[in-house]
């Protein structure tokens, strides 16, 4: 059976279309339904029930698939026992936190891909919960997020990194730059949010209840680096990773709003579905981003 063929139904079946199936390989649709009815003729049974323009597994393609997962697998594993020499080209699906994109890949990237010429690297950027749930269809790879440590325990977690949470304001803000600042002088201004799923919002969400403060939320963003740019335009507060804003905040466009209250810290973290295998240009990336986030941490430390 071709392996292609293969490729093609594992891929109809994480995103439930023929269509999108086709276009996220290049495909026609006509050649994705030729596949899947070459591989039907051969096995002897139908792999889809098609009503209408909706299509769901039979109890064989049910059974089909850890079959087809593992015989891809298998390939993806011979493919990579040269892919630095070879002209094989192999495929790493990585999810990527927006502020992370930003803050961390755009760096992390070039040195990678001068070692891994052949692998074509597709990132996908989204809210965590969303990458989350797209690694577990084995639509990704792996997925580099800032969360609470994880628990989950279909993941497997690796190149764990603790991060913090500040206020940040515009540089000529009327908080920015005063020693301490209590909450509820903070939450008496107009915030720029985050998007509601983020640990960053829900953290907000959680000083703002514990300390009887109600959050004036004056715009929601699902992008830091909008949210930053809004900053230097406006009165508003934001609460951000200080990772996304450490340059911002070097260099004088926005500032520090030192808020009175205990640090807030979470986890920036690489993670993939447990049992997985991973090729060696998938723990190259995950040794690059581990490398980087060392830096980081051996820059902050010495810094005065």
């Amino acid at each position: 059976m071709d392996i292609r063929n293969l490729e093609t139904f594992l891929r109809v079946v994480e995103l439930g279309n023929f269509t999108r199936a086709a276009a996220e390989q290049g495909y026609v649709q006509s050649t994705v339904t030729a596949q899947i009815q070459q591989m039907e003729t051969e096995l002897g049974f139908p792999l889809f029930d098609r009503v209408g323009k909706k299509v769901s597994l039979t109890s064989g393609g049910q059974q089909l698939i850890p079959y087809a997962r593992e015989a891809v697998s298998i390939m993806e594993q011979i493919a990579a026992l040269d892919q630095r020499t070879a002209g094989t080209r192999c495929t790493l699906r990585i999810g990527v936190l927006e502020s992370l994109m930003f803050s961390a890949m755009l760096d992390i990237l070039p040195a990678y891909q001068e070692q891994y010429k052949n692998v074509e690297i597709r990132i996908r950027t989204g809210a965590s919960a969303e990458l989350i749930e797209q690694l577990k269809k084995n639509q990704l790879d792996l997925i580099y997020i800032s969360e609470i440590e994880n628990v989950d325990p279909e993941l497997s977690s690796c190149c764990r990194h603790k991060e913090s949470m500040v206020f940040v304001a515009n540089s000529g803000h009327a908080l920015a730059g005063r020693s301490l600042v209590s909450l509820q002088e903070i939450f008496s201004h107009p915030m720029i949010v985050t998007e509601k799923s983020g640990i960053i919002y829900r953290t907000l969400k959680e000083l703002a209840a514990a300390n009887h403060c109600t959050l004036h939320a004056s715009v929601m963003v699902n992008s830091v680096n909008a949210i930053i740019e809004m900053l230097m335009r406006s009165e508003g507060l934001a609460f951000l990773p200080e990772y996304a804003v450490a340059g911002y905040l070097s260099d004088g466009r926005i500032a520090l709003v030192n808020a009175d209250i205990p640090g807030q810290t979470y986890y920036s973290q690489v993670l993939y579905y447990k049992g997985k295998w991973i090729p060696p240009y998938m723990q190259a990336m995950i040794e690059e981003i581990q490398a980087y986030a060392q830096h980081q941490e051996n820059k902050s430390a010495a810094a005065p």
